[in-house]
């Protein structure tokens, strides 16, 4: 089985080698690793290529927006099941592919998700909150609930049965896209419960009130494409988020 995994950069030159690195060192060995940058004006690009051989690749984005440069680099994956790893993030451990390749065998699912962890930007190894998703149910849509996006691993065929990330959303295209795939009928979608990914502060959907703004009203409209009731989505979707700072202990 072979894992693309999907990395999309823009003046990443602080984080990208850990990133990298994180890939380069799974115990799972076919793997490939896209790069797809947006134009970077620091020494991105030059870390990137100090890496690449014909497993790891690097492409200028042609494309407009976040989920462009996503469905792009989805494009020239070549695995069975693809993944992403923003730049700024790296997996949980270095047997990350590993358990998760096993567990696609075992429950023959055409995508998986597991838990993610926020840790603080000075250690990494200093977990801040812990997203720990469980199954899914229909009663935890209606309250806003999706599982965490960076942890979603999807058979190439599924992700093409999708036709990729809708580009009209500038933050919110994840949530869209899960929804969608949940949607399908006879789609086996299994929860693996350990860490996956370890994720820094900042991204796409944090930072600024514009932001939230842009992401608030893009959530509205997904969630009135999907019949999902907008208050209860609306505040399911922060009680879930003050009920992840609540931390026991990884799963490992």
């Amino acid at each position: 089985m072979k894992i693309s995994i999907i990395t999309v950069t823009l003046n990443s030159e602080k984080t990208i080698e850990k990133c990298i690195r994180s890939v380069k060192d799974q115990s799972y060995n076919n793997i490939e690793h896209i790069f797809v940058d947006g134009g970077s004006t620091d020494s991105t690009k030059e870390i990137i290529k100090k890496f690449s051989n014909k497993t790891y690749k690097l492409y200028d984005q042609k494309s407009q927006g976040i989920y462009g440069a996503i469905n792009e680099g989805l494009s020239y994956a070549t695995g069975d099941y693809l993944g992403l790893l923003h730049s700024d993030d790296v997996f949980y451990d270095d047997e990350t592919i590993e358990n998760v390749t096993s567990h696609i065998k075992l429950k023959k699912c055409e995508a998986v998700y597991g838990n993610l962890c926020f840790v603080s930007k000075n250690n990494h190894q200093k977990i801040t909150r812990y997203w720990r998703p469980g199954l899914i149910s229909n009663t935890k849509i209606k309250f806003g609930w999706m599982f965490p996006h960076p942890t979603l691993f999807i058979a190439r065929s599924l992700f093409l049965k999708l036709e990729g990330y809708s580009e009209k959303y500038k933050i919110s295209g994840d949530y869209d896209f899960i929804l969608r795939m949940i949607k399908l009928n006879h789609i086996n979608i299994s929860f693996l419960d350990r860490g996956l990914v370890k994720m820094f502060p900042g991204g796409a959907s944090n930072g600024n009130v514009k932001k939230f703004i842009i992401k608030l009203f893009e959530d509205i409209q997904i969630m009135r494409n999907s019949n999902i009731p907008l208050i209860r989505g609306i505040l399911g979707k922060k009680i879930l988020k003050i009920n992840q700072l609540k931390y026991w202990g990884i799963k490992g």
